[in-house]
Formats: structure tokens, sequence, C-alpha cells
């Protein structure tokens, strides 16, 4: 199981990783520093623990006034997420913090590791797609107020910030991406070779699409290998603002934009064209099958209008392609966050399009030839083992869990909480 795999698996059963649970000695050192720095008689200036944030990091900030500043962050419009959300947005939280150099508390590192395996009594409610891409800090502090609900006294002098900052939950996002695009990717496949089937033989060559898939299944992989490589750097590199590094004996607060990660936009960006190359796929796969079932039938038995709707579909999706996040620079905060990685904007768009397989999947299913299940579940294993290092992550009841989450997170953002459809 890769260090992806790892992080979802902490989430699906709600046990840390063995190394999030060794790193509270690590923690705890370093934050003695941290605190040594900030109460010495220099009297630093340390963002986020004694200053403000964004432009307003000129002016002073009391210990006691976090709350204040974190009830100002949770803005935008908020829907309920599926309990599995709350702990993979945790789990990618855990992960960031046992790398150490933010700072954190044992005491707020702690109640995060404590916040994994609990059972929420009350919806995991937030802004979860809110964010302008320099950092992903609404949504973060909507996670940090579903936290405080369990745990009312577990930040300490500069947690916020510590919290906060960096680019855990747009990973978050991406490891439901990657999960959902496994699924979606095995159904294809697996349409794809029923389809080869069916196809009359007529002494010419057969439609592109219905030749060796080996040219589309290699953009599948490539794409959710490059999107796991991704994450994987980004969940082993230490991230947030500031980071405290150690020069010779001395810890400094450093301010940096590591939060700021291209390379899983870019990941994503593949992904997302890998998604609409199998959408691409499955409409021809419709309309020929449709043909072939028309060349065996009679006319009144002739299925017309699947590959219409699979065309609308199509149509649809151009649409949405038309909404690909490309604005990487803004004046947010007065200038002072001028660029952005969008990498959660892009996760979402790759869901909104990996949600329209759906609809290709009732759209096969009604030319009375249902995806062979097993089939399904043989490609998605595959794939599970390409993506996180272990097939169990492929098997049918794990996915359709995976689903929900991608679903209701999609849904959730157009206030659409319609169930999911699953194999």
């Amino acid at each position: 199981m890769n260090l992806v795999g790892q992080v979802l698996h902490s989430a699906l059963t709600g046990d840390p990783c063995p190394e999030w649970t060794l790193a509270k000695g690590k923690i705890a050192d370093e934050r003695r520093l941290v605190m040594d720095l900030v109460r010495s008689e220099s009297h630093p200036r340390v963002y986020g623990f004694t200053t403000m944030v964004g432009h307003l990091d000129r002016h002073g900030l009391n210990p006691t006034d976090q709350m204040s500043v974190l009830r100002h962050h949770l803005v935008g419009t908020s829907f309920p997420a599926p309990e599995l959300f709350r702990r993979l947005l945790t789990a990618t939280q855990l992960a960031r913090l046992s790398l150490g150099e933010t700072g954190v508390s044992p005491q707020a590192f702690d109640a995060t590791i404590s916040a994994l395996s609990r059972t929420g009594s009350r919806p995991c409610v937030g802004a979860w797609s809110a964010s302008y891409g320099s950092g992903d800090v609404i949504p973060a502090a909507w996670w940090i107020d579903d936290l405080l609900h369990n745990e009312l006294d577990c930040l300490r002098q500069g947690d916020f910030i510590c919290l906060v900052n960096g680019n855990w939950v747009s990973s978050a996002w991406a490891i439901v991406a990657l999960s959902r695009a496994v699924g979606c990717f095995a159904q294809c496949q697996s349409v794809a070779a029923q389809a080869a089937m069916l196809y009359p033989a007529h002494g010419g060559q057969l439609p592109i699409s219905l030749r060796d898939s080996t040219p589309v299944k290699q953009a599948f992989r490539y794409a959710l290998t490059a999107v796991c490589d991704a994450v994987s750097h980004r969940l082993s590199s230490p991230n947030g603002n500031p980071l405290f590094r150690l020069a010779g004996d001395r810890l400094t607060a450093v301010s940096q934009n590591s939060f700021l990660e291209y390379r899983l936009t870019m990941a994503l960006t593949s992904l997302l064209q890998a998604a609409h190359l199998g959408l691409s796929v499955w409409q021809r796969l419709i309309l020929h099958t449709s043909t072939a079932i028309g060349q065996n039938t009679s006319v009144a038995e002739y299925p017309v209008q699947p590959a219409k709707q699979a065309q609308a579909v199509l149509e649809l999706t151009r649409l949405q392609a038309g909404m690909l996040p490309i604005q990487f620079s803004g004046s947010d905060s007065e200038g002072v966050e001028d660029l952005r990685d969008l990498s959660l904007a892009t996760a979402e768009a790759v869901l909104r399009v990996l949600a329209q397989f759906e609809n290709l999947y009732s759209e096969w299913s009604d030319l009375g030839y249902a995806p062979d299940r097993s089939q399904i579940a043989l490609q998605s294993k595959d794939l599970a083992i390409l993506t996180f290092g272990d097939q169990r992550f492929g098997e049918e009841a794990t996915q359709t869990e995976l689903a929900a989450v991608g679903s209701r997170i999609i849904n959730g953002t157009v206030r659409l909480l319609t169930p999911p459809r699953t194999w």
C-alpha cells in the first residue's frame, strides 16, 4: 500500500497510521522550541502566532482572538458532507502535521488524532468547495469548527494558523477524485470489451473505438499514476505558512508559499482529460452497439434514443470543460495573495465530469446489456493496485462507499443532495 493508500485506508477505518502516533514526541519537542521563540525577549513577529493573518499581519494578535479570526473565516455556502469525507480531511491533515515544522501544539495534534476515529454525532457541515486557490483556508476553517464541537479547549497560541494553512484540503479532494476515477475507468474498460464482442463482422475495418483498447487504457493509467504521485509528493512534504526551521541551533519562522503547489493541479488536469476521453469512448460504444442491435432486430425495436442521450451527455460535459479553472492570479487579501494553484477547483471539475459516467451507465443498461459486474470488479482491482498499491480499494463495497462521497460533495455544491447510483 502506498502513501495515498495509507491515508485513504485510515479514512475508511478510522485508524491512524502508526507514523502519525509516533510523531507525538517530535511535535511536542518542536512546540517547545517554537514557544521559546515566540516568548523570547526579542519579541519576534511570527505570522499567525503574534500577528493577524493575510494583509492584516501588520497588526498584533492576542492569543484569545483566535476564535474571532476563525469565526470570520466561516463563510461560503455550507452543506453537509459524508462522514467518510470528514475522516479523509482529518487523515490528510494528520499526514501533514506529522511531518513537523508547523509548530502545532500537542493538544491540537492529539485532538486531530482523536477526531479520526470519532463517529460524528452531528452532520459535517461546511463550505467544502469555497476555495480561491491560494491556500484552502475557508474549508479548513470549517473543519476546525467541526473539530471544536468535540474538542472545545484544544487550541493554543498559533494553532489556528497551524491548522488552517497548507494544501491538505485540496489533497483530500484529489483523493476523492482519484478513487472515483478508478471505478469509472473500470466500468468504461469493461463495457469496451463487451461492445467489441457485440459488433457484427462485416469484412471491413472496425471503428477505432472498437479496436485494441490499449491506447485508452494507457491514458487512464497515466492520469491515475500522475495524480497519485502528485498527492504522495504533497503528503510527504511539509507545507504551511509559517514553517519553523532550524538554522544551526537557532529556530526561525520562515515566511514562504509551500501551500502553493502546482504539480497536483497539472496532474488533475490530465485526469480531467482522461475522464473526457472515457466519456467519448463510451458514447461511441453506445452508438455502435445500438447500430449492431438495429441490424439484428425489427425496425420497431431499433434502439435509437440511447445514442442520442449519450451525445447529449457529451454536449453537457463540453460545456463543463469550458469552465476549466485557469485564473491563476488574483488580488486577494489586498494583493498579498496574488497567485493561486487552483488544485481544489480542478479536483471539483474532475468529479463533475466523472459524475456523467453514471448517465452513460444508464444508457448502456437501456440497451439491454447490463455491465458485467465481475469484469468491472477485475478491472477496478487492477486499477486500485496501480493507484493505491492495494486491490481492496477496488472492491465493490469500497468503491460504492467512495462513489457516495464524490456524489454527495459534488451534489452538495449545487444544493442537490441526490443519492448516487452504484454498480
